[in-house]
């Protein structure tokens, strides 16, 4: 065949490519234009194998792809059409549309930024400060976030050592014993001074790390020895799926009884929820670890707990109530304290009414029964313990940042050895500040 010839024949073979390639381009496009981008990406990836790096093919592709939910394979698709075509502005801000749908909000504010600087028509400029100012704010709930407490609340308990009201005991070995004024039932007024931060950091949009430290203190005016204050640090990962949430966390807590460490407490806990509907949320939670006492090793108990509970919120009225129950155990660490090991069980109920504005009053009721795990070496019997507490709050948050509560409690606690049967009134009115 002539030279002449064979030119015609290969033109004619481009034109009849391009026009395929073309034919390939308007049928993509048009799939989206009817609504239909599973399809349009189908049809794609059809002729990927052939068309890809053709900037036509791989822009109407990279549409078809961003359309469909696969913004990993628009992006693919975008920079090679601007490795051909630099100038592609429209390619660079759908590429800058992928990589915000995948989560990298770097990348995507450089690819809206490298749009404004050509000066796009003003509804595209719209867009593009529309997408960087949603970038800023998803990269700020990103960021770690610190929150914390200023408290003060004075107040009145009426048994500051949880004493019994008795004046005498009976001993076995001894006999009738007379208690003095320091082992009995003493009123006195009270100052909690309390504080905490808070440190959240997302990982992603699923878990984050948290840290939380705690310090609580309460100065008797005249009872000193029964003053005391605790430092609390927890930390751990937390974690959300859809209804579902779970927390892990770690805890560590020194407690301090007139200056002089008293108690620790170490624990590793799980705490799973799940929103069953608008009104009602479902709770499991447990915990292990150990209590330890410095000054008397025969109290140390290695502890277990697990319970779980339910909250409503009622549609009609603007209330919400819960209960939990729990179960827990209490084994000692050292020989000779089986004594100071105990099972215990209980319930925990509450309610909290949120019908008037920036006021809160609320409710709870806890009942536990505990039961020891070997006689007293004193009383000679087994310790068994029922214990019940009401609180009853009101809360008042006149700014966002400042609540004021009052709040009364009333404690029963019955016990077959007379020597811890006591009651115990308290109130209290407080102050405290947030902030972030």
């Amino acid at each position: 065949m002539p030279r002449f010839g064979i030119g015609i024949f290969l033109l004619a073979m481009v034109c009849i490519a391009t026009a395929q390639a073309d034919a390939i381009d308007a049928a993509i496009q048009a799939q989206l234009d009817s609504g239909q981008p599973e399809a349009a990406w189908n049809l794609a990836q059809q002729h990927l194998a052939e068309h890809a790096g053709e900037p036509d093919f791989d822009f109407a592709a990279g549409l078809a792809a961003l359309e469909a939910g696969q913004p990993q394979h628009a992006v693919m698709a975008f920079e090679r059409v601007l490795m051909v075509q630099p100038s592609h502005h429209r390619a660079r801000l759908e590429l800058a549309r992928a990589y915000f749908m995948l989560g990298d909000f770097t990348s995507a504010r450089r690819e809206f930024q490298a749009v404004q600087t050509v000066g796009p028509p003003p509804n595209v400029l719209r867009r593009v400060d529309s997408f960087l100012a949603e970038i800023d704010l998803r990269e700020a709930q990103g960021r770690t976030s610190v929150t914390g407490y200023l408290e003060l609340r004075p107040g009145w308990d009426s048994n500051a050592a949880s004493a019994t009201a008795d004046s005498t005991l009976v001993i076995p070995a001894l006999g009738t014993v007379s208690l003095g004024a320091s082992s009995l039932e003493t009123s006195d007024r009270f100052l909690d001074k309390n504080a905490g931060i808070t440190l959240v950091r997302p990982l992603d949009k699923r878990r984050a790390l948290f840290a939380d430290l705690a310090y609580r203190d309460r100065g008797y005016v005249d009872e000193h020895d029964y003053s005391s204050h605790s430092i609390t640090l927890s930390g751990g990962l937390a974690l959300a799926d859809g209804r579902d949430r779970l927390k892990l966390p770690v805890q560590y807590q020194s407690f301090y009884l007139a200056d002089d460490e008293y108690r620790r407490l170490l624990t590793l806990g799980a705490e799973w929820s799940r929103d069953l509907n608008t009104h009602n949320q479902l709770q499991v939670f447990g915990q292990i670890g150990a209590l330890r006492y410095p000054e008397d090793a025969t109290q140390d108990v290695n502890l277990l707990l697990a319970g779980s509970g339910w909250n409503h919120r009622y549609a009609t009225i603007p209330l919400l109530a819960s209960i939990a129950g729990f179960l827990g155990d209490e084994s000692a660490q050292e020989t000779g304290g089986d004594p100071n090991g105990r099972l215990y069980y209980g319930l925990r109920l509450g309610m909290q009414w949120s019908g008037i504005p920036e006021h809160t009053p609320y409710a709870s009721l806890v009942w536990q029964k505990s039961r020891y795990d070997a006689d007293s070496p004193v009383f000679l019997q087994t310790r068994d313990d029922r214990f019940a507490e009401l609180r009853l709050g009101w809360s008042w948050q006149p700014e966002a940042d400042w609540t004021l509560t009052a709040e009364a409690s009333a404690i029963d606690n019955q016990s077959n050895i007379n020597l811890y049967e006591y009651t115990r009134n308290q109130f209290s009115v407080g102050m405290r500040y947030q902030f972030d």
